[in-house]
Parts: structure tokens; C-alpha cells; sequence
């Protein structure tokens, strides 16, 4: 991609710290070295993405999940290991809309409608859809998926917020 448009715009360009010059006429070594650079670090970046994902694969196993918590939990770490609390009014947010979704009397824009009013401090709240899809995460009863799997949250590391109502 970087040839073509060097060779297309006849600009020069300078690596310094690889103390290589990258023009029209650079000569076919400079071009050769250029592109296997380029290689390496194309590798060094498939071996990086490869690692993060075993690591966060393991790390799901071990009944974390390996990111942010849903609305209503915060992140923390307890040592080196990651944990999630509930983040205040938010927590209470989520529980008063599982007890009352659970009732089968509201509706997510009616429930929504009725927390958003009783919770008016609270900056940023789920919009509709996001409240729909929050009531039907299994992370709020000990689980979620990651990586097509689904997978059982450490209770010491992963509260569970209503798993009575699910």
C-alpha cells in the first residue's frame, strides 16, 4: 500500500530509525528490506492479537469475564485479579428493573420510563433497547458468553445481582 503510493506520488520517505529511504529509485534491496520489515511486524501483530485472545479466553474460563462489567458493576481488582462490585445507584437501577420486569406487568419502555424518573441523578441510563438486552444477560445471574461459550462466573469475583428473579 505504501509502495504504490510512493511510487505513485514520487515522494521519499524515511525510516531513520531503521536508517532506510524508501523512493521511486530506491534499488531493489532497499525495497526487499522494506518489505520483509514489513512482514515482521505484520506477524509480530497476528502473535500479539493471538496472545490477548488466549489470555482472555483463559481468563473466562477461570470464571472472570474478561471485560467491562455490564450497567450496574464496576471493575476492580482485588490483587492481580480482576472483580467486579456493584457501582451504587446504578446496581439499584438494575435490580428495581429485574424485580419489576419480573412481575410480567411492565413493558421495557414503561419500566424504563418509571426508573428513569425514580433515578433522575443518574447521568446516562440504557436506552430501551439497551434496558432489553441488559434484562436478558446472563451475567446478571452468574454467567455470560464469551467466545461462543458459555460460561459460569466465579461468585467470589462476579456478584450476582437477582438470580432469584431469573
Amino acid at each position: 500500500m505504501i509502495d504504490n503510493w510512493i511510487l505513485k506520488l514520487g515522494v521519499v520517505v524515511h525510516f531513520a530509525r531503521d536508517n532506510l529511504m524508501l523512493h521511486s529509485h530506491a534499488d531493489q534491496a532497499t525495497w526487499l528490506n522494506w518489505r520483509v520489515r514489513v512482514g515482521q511486524h505484520e506477524d509480530e501483530s497476528v502473535n500479539t492479537r493471538q496472545n490477548v485472545w488466549e489470555g482472555m479466553l483463559k481468563t473466562a474460563e477461570q470464571g472472570v469475564y474478561p471485560a467491562k462489567g455490564p450497567f450496574g458493576y464496576k471493575n476492580i481488582r482485588i490483587g492481580k485479579q480482576a472483580a467486579f462490585q456493584f457501582n451504587g445507584r446504578k446496581a439499584d437501577y438494575m435490580k428495581e428493573a429485574f424485580e419489576k420486569f419480573s412481575t410480567g406487568t411492565y413493558s421495557v419502555p414503561a419500566l424504563k420510563k418509571e426508573l428513569d424518573q425514580k433515578y433522575s441523578d443518574i447521568q446516562r441510563t440504557p436506552n430501551k433497547k439497551q434496558l432489553d438486552t441488559l434484562l436478558r444477560n446472563p451475567f446478571y445471574y452468574g454467567s455470560f458468553y464469551w467466545a461462543d461459550l458459555f460460561l459460569h462466573g466465579d461468585p467470589e469475583l462476579h456478584p450476582l445481582t437477582l438470580a432469584r428473579e431469573w
